[in-house]
């Protein structure tokens, strides 16, 4: 999203992270090294407080929410809507739904917004059935050739950060490394991708319309065939036409869900 749909000068790109929903996630360490990156990169503000309205949204580029504990208003929700209908992002994690934890409310909370947007997090929690010698957890599940868009396909394969994240897998392989959930894409000699997905909860498309599947659950993962990351994008409304300067203008609002937020 914030590579795609937004202004290549980095200093100008400002992501909110919402945890004004008491969003518990300070012993999620995969989430805490995700933050500490946006932050080496861009300009990223935490608001645990304020309401999500149009002005607390203005001039930023992104907003990143996950695992809501508190309701999202009927304001709140109709201010993220014509956020997005005018050119802004949003990335939204999930999880799992376990006995023990029972994300029912946060998934309800998250899904009441998604709704707008046509898709939904599902109560449900998706588990490796194949052996994996370097994920021992079924639910840590390792999915090989998983990206099913085409154009996300291309932009992996060609991205050099992509390149990167190879070598950086082989060093830690070789040098015996604790596994990370680094969203840990790799190239084997049939150049398909693969992901660590833990803890996580499937997609539903709720409607076609504008909703593009990007990743899947295949067929080694139950549930089988399940979306695990979409994108909801549609053209930016003509509302701010008259405003050259507006931080959205010509752009595409959208929506990035991934089910799985200890990536």
């Amino acid at each position: 999203v914030v590579h795609c749909s937004m202004s290549n000068n980095k200093t100008k790109i400002r992501i909110l992270i919402d945890h004004s929903k008491q969003c518990d996630l300070s012993n999620t360490n995969e989430y805490r090294s995700f933050h500490r990156r946006l932050q080496s990169i861009y300009k990223v503000e935490i608001d645990k407080e304020c309401e999500l309205n149009a002005d607390r949204l203005h001039n930023i580029s992104l907003v990143i929410l996950s695992a809501a504990n508190k309701e999202f208003d009927s304001h709140e929700v109709r201010s993220l809507c014509n956020y997005v209908d005018n050119g802004g992002n949003l990335l939204i994690f999930g999880a799992e739904k376990t006995e023990k934890n029972g994300n029912t409310p946060k998934h309800k909370h998250l899904n009441r917004l998604l709704s707008k947007f046509g898709m939904q997090l599902n109560h449900d929690s998706l588990i490796r059935m194949v052996y994996s010698n370097s994920y021992f957890h079924p639910k840590e599940a390792m999915i090989e050739d998983c990206v099913v868009n085409d154009a996300m396909n291309e932009y992996v394969l060609n991205s050099t950060h992509y390149q990167r994240q190879q070598h950086m897998h082989k060093h830690n392989r070789a040098h015996g490394s604790n596994k990370q959930y680094d969203i840990d894409m790799r190239m084997d000699n049939t150049r398909n991708q693969c992901i660590v997905y833990p803890f996580g909860c499937t997609i539903g498309v709720l409607s076609e319309q504008h909703v593009t599947p990007l990743i899947s659950s295949k067929e080694f993962c139950f549930p089988k065939q399940q979306t695990l990351c979409a994108l909801y994008e549609k053209c930016a409304s003509m509302q701010h036409a008259h405003d050259a300067h507006h931080p959205n203008m010509g752009k595409s609002g959208s929506v990035i869900v991934y089910g799985a937020v200890q990536s």
